[in-house]
């Protein structure tokens, strides 16, 4: 089952014997094996970093502007993702500090 579905392997069981049967591959039994999903061949996973990398190195295709102002400089840097929502939170935010020192 799908590493998404919060379901332990007694609550599986638990499920098809309330439904009356004893396998997944018995809840799919009637659906044809020709319009199943085969296994699909897919490369690996990536990181988030060499994912970033991926798509830089694809936009670096596009035509680029000689002058930038924004950003100061300081867009030459890498940011995880996770960044923007862990700072997000409220617990990271507090009413004493209208500059926000913890998040820095």
């Amino acid at each position: 089952m799908g590493s998404y579905i919060p379901n332990n392997l007694s609550e599986r069981d638990q499920m098809l014997q309330a439904i009356g049967l004893k396998t997944v591959d018995e809840l799919y039994a009637q659906i044809p094996d020709e319009i199943k999903v085969k296994e699909l061949q897919l490369p690996d996973g990536m990181s988030e970093l060499e994912v970033s990398r991926y798509i830089r190195k694809k936009a670096d295709r596009n035509v680029r502007f000689k002058t930038i102002f924004r950003g100061a400089g300081a867009y030459h840097h890498y940011i995880p993702a996770i960044v923007k929502s862990i700072t997000g939170k409220e617990e990271f935010v507090t009413a004493y500090t209208p500059y926000q020192a913890e998040i820095s």
